[in-house]
């Protein structure tokens, strides 16, 4: 699911907006320190959820392992 070209957009963005504002440059012992903020959660898993990824030879291993409980639509 964060695979699919919606989320991933979603996720760039997301990132973009810690690296740029949300992470907090701090001073620990006369040292830069960056206090990371978390990763966002925008992929939920649901019984019976659908989604389309584009098949690259990267994951081809990995989808064709789990093949007997996918369903090619």
């Amino acid at each position: 699911m964060r695979l699919q070209a919606s989320t991933r957009r979603i996720l760039t963005k997301l990132q973009h907006l810690r690296l740029t504002t949300l992470n907090e440059d701090t001073n620990r012992g006369g040292r830069i320190w960056i206090n990371r903020a978390t990763c966002s959660r925008v992929a939920f898993i649901e019984a019976g959820k659908s989604f389309t990824i584009a098949m690259t030879p990267q994951i081809m291993k990995d989808v064709e392992s789990v093949s007997e409980y996918l369903k090619v639509a």
